[in-house]
């Protein structure tokens, strides 16, 4: 009977022909060896799939190759990463993605952090590899190695003053495969914004979460990705990353509860698109124009009570003030 892995990495890749093979590496090379890695091709048009099937043949014991069949403009980012939670077998599950690389000792350190404090979730640190050859990081050290799930929403939401921080990015953590099952945590379609969404539900249920600095993973910033550039997709789909959660939190009964933590989060996730705008859009008619899209987005799906109460509304009448 074959063994059950600690851990399944699942692996989405599109057209990542030039970096897919470092990342695959950097998974074999692992020190902890009761590995899944799930490669799932989101219908490449380069050699991103035969170069991923090499591995699989190489090591069909440690590697499950999977494909998207469906039409590229139906779905988004998080549906690959789905079809490799439906396949995973391991205890943890994690996610790495096909431009980046970790430490050779990451997982095995993750897992028996993880295994040693019956955590729900282990954050490990992160390093971007910037295009300009640069690179910075980010640990999770505070006074202590555990916190839980308010904690984790407090730092992700930035609520009550706190100035620590936790990403939204599911590359740098470990979870619990029963957790997301029993909590029915997954990946939205049709959307970019699919790591702030799953982070924002794993966060709303009680876990143990545990802090592991002292490995990394390492994250390549693309800078032509769609965080870094600004149109009406980036408009649209945070709006629907917010009526998503919305919709989670009523689903699950949770919305009276955490409405504060959700327009805190969606307050700082504006703030980051706003900054994304004005840095990449420097003529002040084009700011302005999306400026007023995203608030008749918003108008259109949320009331102006809400607005009022939740969001940074003297910030948001700065940016529409700006003048030549």
């Amino acid at each position: 009977m074959r063994q059950v892995p600690k851990i399944s990495i699942i692996v989405p890749a599109y057209n990542s022909e030039k970096t897919i093979g470092r990342c695959i590496e950097s998974l074999i090379n692992q020190s902890l060896k009761e590995l899944e890695i799930i490669l799932v091709d989101d219908n490449s048009t380069d050699s991103t799939y035969t170069i991923m099937k090499k591995f699989q043949q190489q090591y069909p014991s440690r590697i499950v190759l999977l494909s998207v069949n469906k039409p590229k403009d139906t779905y988004g980012p998080g549906e690959a990463r789905n079809e490799g939670l439906k396949e995973a077998k391991g205890t943890y599950i994690g996610f790495v993605d096909s431009d980046d690389w970790v430490d050779s000792s990451l997982f095995r350190t993750a897992y028996e952090n993880a295994m040693k404090e019956d955590a729900d979730i282990a954050i490990f640190g992160v390093k971007d590899e910037l295009s300009n050859n640069l690179c910075s990081e980010i640990r999770y050290q505070y006074e202590q190695n555990t916190i839980n799930h308010i904690y984790a929403l407090n730092m992700l939401c930035r609520l009550n003053n706190n100035d620590r921080y936790i990403s939204p990015m599911v590359c740098q953590k470990i979870y619990r495969k029963d957790f997301l099952k029993r909590n029915h945590i997954f990946f939205e379609p049709n959307s970019y914004y699919e790591d702030d969404q799953f982070s924002f539900y794993c966060f709303l249920h009680d876990c143990k979460i545990v802090l592991v600095p002292e490995v990394y993973y390492h994250y390549y910033q693309n800078t032509g990705s769609i965080t870094h550039t600004f149109s009406k997709e980036h408009i649209d789909t945070l709006i629907m990353a917010f009526i998503n959660m919305r919709n989670y939190l009523q689903h699950n009964l949770l919305y009276d509860i955490y409405s504060d933590y959700y327009f805190s989060y969606m307050d700082k996730c504006l703030a980051s698109a706003l900054n994304v705008l004005f840095s990449s859009e420097p003529t002040i008619q084009i700011q302005k124009k999306y400026l007023i899209y995203l608030f008749k987005q918003l108008s259109e799906h949320f009331s102006i009570e809400e607005s009022m109460t939740y969001l940074d509304t003297k910030r948001i009448q700065r940016f529409f003030h700006i003048t030549e």
